[in-house]
């Protein structure tokens, strides 16, 4: 990190996309507000919320394998099931601390 509490190391890994939508006057603040439920659920979680054109995208976690995420993919799904038919895993870059 940039104060040097952690370090951590950057790889193809998985994470879980929560959410992703495209209206421009709902969807960032949607993205944001699922952010927060989730944060507040899972603490230990990190969450990124970014908008890549024409779409707001929440992710969360940083996972080596496919596996590791789908059981926090399954969390999710218990914890917030109106979530549920639009999350799934994606590949993306990580940090995996070391």
């Amino acid at each position: 990190s940039e104060d040097g509490a952690y370090q951590y190391v950057k790889m193809r890994g998985f994470k879980i996309q929560v959410f992703s939508g495209n209206n421009q006057r709902k969807s960032k603040d949607e993205a944001y507000s699922k952010q927060k439920l989730i944060n507040d659920a899972f603490e230990d979680i990190e969450t990124d919320v970014f908008f890549k054109s024409p779409r707001w995208i929440l992710r969360a976690g940083n996972f080596k394998t496919r596996k590791e995420a789908n059981i926090l993919l399954e969390q999710f799904i218990e914890e917030f099931p109106n979530f549920g038919k639009e999350m799934y895993i994606v590949s993306d870059t990580v940090k995996i601390p070391l």
